[in-house]
């Protein structure tokens, strides 16, 4: 973006603000406002209820025969004491108490706490004057007594038709204002006729006048010690005047750093008082706060849209060009790329020459390292196959004998026992033809048993002619792998053919072979207790063309690896294997076999 686009966006991010802050923050007003003035309308009805629930109750107790006559009997006015207590209590008025004719209370339903009114005079109170000239006596001030403000209600009590006493009802407004469920979050302030605010939800807010008071305001409310006696410095004061003069819905201000209010007032005409609300506009500038960043977030998402939007336009037009360029450049590289995937093609096609040959080489080394083993089986095959033909031969010289002495009992002994060996040498050969024909079949469900038995059959007579032992652990019958049994045997053998190899210093030559299940595998382990391999043979021990006799081609376990591992198992070199040598053939169980 130039200078120019970045000064348009600024300019038009500072007037999105502006204009949402002021609509944010007057919406914010309106809502304070009438949220106040609804709570203020309410405080100001559940004050007139609270009070007028209590307005008839002097009148009421003035024609109870028990306040009548505690007038003229002091006896009766101790025992009106209880009752005044229990109504009281009952009804829930902060205290009921009965003025004589001078106005001196001779009954309290405070009467055993330690500000009890009796014995005090209250004639200067305008409750009582009103009430001792026939009216029903309605009057707030600051209790003198208690020192704590209530609302007085009081009416004449008639005795031979003529009023001989007062009923006064003192309800505490406290209680009514503390159950108001507003109060937390708004402020109020009361002021009575005259215009002091008398009552604040502000913990420092003081009794003040809302205007000057006249000399005989002050005078008035000095006699009937309405806010008590001391009330010139108290009541006229100037730092809050100016607030409560303004039109209902308008901003003031208490102090320099405080935020501004909200002020809304509601007449209650009932008892000729003003209440005042406030509430701080902190939920508007939270609010401003809110739009503004929500604003923003729009703005800027607005702007990035735009902006990619400009960028895509800028990008397409620069495609168009790169993409003509391209057709040209495509054009003259065709002829290029069809040569390269012709090459390419005749690359695959030798490769897969070479993987086939490749495969057919792999196939006859391992059929040659078998040969080279059957050539070293070969004194095995001459010592198994002549003591049979030997023993045959024997036992036929023997029987022309037999025959010509007519001895035919003995002569068809000897003809059982030569077709005996002629079955063990067929065994014989059939055994080594099996190992020596070439294996291309697919792997095949082998037992572990069986192909452990027919290995060491196989090379039975090389462990004999070296006086070597083959300990063979107990082996579970029904252990089947997935594997081509001549293949599984011919590694076998090339394992036991090794050992053979490193048993011929050894002192009492042993071969270990034991069979483990692990999971969905069968772990077949051969040991010796040879001299075992020096670290540099084990880490190079599966390497082609790697060996440690020196007769020997290096490709034996190399191959060995290759079979197990098509068959999708490992040969490893146990190197934890504390004397001699270890070779570990995992291979994996047959689906019979994991059913089990």
């Amino acid at each position: 973006m130039n200078r120019s686009a970045i000064f348009s966006a600024l300019a038009l991010w500072f007037v999105m603000c502006f204009f949402v802050s002021v609509v944010t923050f007057q919406q914010g007003r309106e809502n304070i406002t009438q949220t106040l003035d609804e709570n203020i309308v309410e405080l100001g009805e559940k004050l007139t209820s609270e009070l007028n629930r209590f307005q008839n109750v002097p009148v009421l107790l003035s024609d109870d025969p028990r306040v009548i006559h505690a007038l003229s009997d002091p006896v009766q006015a101790k025992d009106l004491n209880h009752h005044l207590e229990r109504w009281a209590g009952q009804l829930g008025a902060d205290a009921i108490y009965l003025l004589d004719r001078d106005g001196s209370a001779i009954a309290s339903s405070n009467w055993q706490q330690p500000d009890s009114f009796i014995g005090h005079n209250f004639r200067y109170r305008p409750y009582y004057q009103l009430a001792l000239g026939g009216q029903l006596g309605r009057y707030f001030a600051l209790g003198a007594v208690s020192q704590k403000r209530g609302y007085y209600f009081s009416y004449g009590v008639v005795s031979q038709r003529k009023i001989q006493g007062v009923v006064v009802v003192k309800v505490d407004l406290a209680n009514a204002i503390s159950s108001w469920p507003h109060f937390i979050d708004n402020h109020f302030v009361v002021a009575d006729e005259m215009g002091v605010a008398f009552y604040s939800s502000y913990s420092h807010f003081p009794d003040f006048a809302l205007a000057p008071l006249t000399p005989y305001q002050i005078q008035r409310l000095q006699d009937t010690n309405r806010y008590g006696k001391h009330i010139s410095n108290t009541l006229v004061q100037d730092t809050y005047r100016g607030i409560f003069h303004q039109a209902s819905g308008s901003l003031v201000n208490f102090s320099e750093d405080s935020l501004a209010t909200v002020m809304v007032r509601h007449p209650m005409t009932d008892y000729g008082w003003q209440l005042y609300g406030f509430n701080s506009l902190y939920a508007a500038y939270e609010r401003v706060g809110q739009a503004i960043l929500v604003a923003n977030g729009v703005y800027f998402l607005l702007l990035l849209a735009f902006m990619s939007w400009r960028q895509t336009t800028v990008t397409k037009r620069k495609l168009s060009d790169l993409n003509d360029q391209l057709e040209t450049l495509v054009i003259s590289r065709t002829h290029d790329l069809v040569e390269s995937n012709q090459q390419l093609r005749d690359t695959l096609i030798q490769y897969e020459r070479s993987q086939a040959e490749l495969k057919q080489t792999q196939s006859e080394l391992m059929q040659a390292a078998k040969l080279a083993m059957l050539g070293e089986l070969s004194a095995s095959i001459n010592h198994e196959i002549n003591q049979p033909l030997a023993a045959m031969r024997s036992y036929a010289e023997n029987t022309e004998k037999l025959i010509a002495r007519e001895r035919y009992d003995l002569a068809q002994s000897n003809l059982s026992e030569i077709i005996k060996l002629n079955t063990m040498v067929a065994e014989i050969i059939a055994r080594f033809k099996v190992f020596a024909k070439r294996t291309d079949m697919p792997t095949t469900v082998t037992s572990v048993s069986e192909a452990i038995r027919a290995a060491i059959a196989i090379i039975r007579n090389q462990l004999i002619k070296q006086g070597v032992t083959v300990k063979v652990a107990d082996i579970d019958e029904s252990w089947m792998v997935n594997a081509d049994a001549v293949q599984l045997e011919q590694v076998l053998i090339n394992l036991l053919h090794n050992a053979i190899q490193a048993l011929q210093q050894a002192a009492s030559p042993t071969i270990t072979i034991t069979t483990e299940r692990v999971g969905h595998t069968i772990e077949i382990y051969v040991a010796d207790n040879g001299s075992g391999l020096s670290k540099e043979a084990q880490q190079r021990i599966f390497e082609p063309f790697f060996s440690t006799k020196k007769t020997g081609l290096g490709l034996g376990l190399t191959i060995s690896r290759r079979m197990i591992e098509s068959f999708h198992g490992t040969l490893q070199f146990q190197a934890e294997y504390t004397q001699g040598a270890c070779f570990v053939i995992c291979l994996p169980c047959t689906n019979q076999e994991d059913s089990q």
